[in-house]
């Protein structure tokens, strides 16, 4: 079971960076057809913002599973006593408000349905609400993790790791 999640992380990282990558090339384009050629590229713009905001959600899943993404430190920091429950709080929070976000991207897939972006009209709105849809997901399926572990933490059968945003470090 380690060993695909393992795979999976591991694919879901690439996938991400490929985004990273294929939206510095797309802006590269644009800037070279617009300022070399003196041409635009009509689809280049659109795609760009949409492979950022990909890119942007598939790398806050990232972060949630690494325990690299933003966090009130100072709160934790000043709580060490109470600091698994406050983890714990923080786990409940995040997992109901993805729920929320979550069926707020359903409906969005719905409404959605069959239109296209503008300049391109071979890419159905409905795939940029799949990539929040997905990352939701998995940002739901991580704070149920962190909520396990934080559970051992508080039965003494592990430790909270320091400097990150999670409480224990990434399995």
């Amino acid at each position: 079971m380690k060993k695909t999640i393992h795979v999976f992380n591991a694919v879901f990282d690439n996938i991400t960076t490929a985004f990273f990558i294929l939206d510095i090339l797309c802006v590269i384009l644009q800037v070279f057809a617009r300022y070399i050629l003196q041409a635009s590229i009509p689809f280049t713009e659109e795609l760009s913002r949409y492979m950022l905001v990909a890119f942007g959600l598939l790398g806050m899943a990232v972060c949630s599973r690494k325990g690299e993404h933003l966090g009130a430190y100072f709160i934790r920091d000043k709580f060490r006593k109470i600091q698994p429950y406050i983890f714990m709080c923080n786990c409940v929070i995040l997992f109901f408000v993805s729920l929320a976000l979550a069926f707020g991207a359903i409906d969005m897939m719905a409404l959605s349905g069959s239109k296209t972006a503008s300049t391109m009209p071979w890419f159905p709105l409905w795939a940029l609400y799949l990539f929040f849809l997905i990352s939701i997901v998995l940002t739901a399926v991580y704070s149920v993790r962190d909520f396990v572990n934080l559970v051992l933490v508080v039965r003494g059968k592990k430790e909270i790791a320091s400097g990150l945003s999670t409480p224990t470090k990434e399995e």
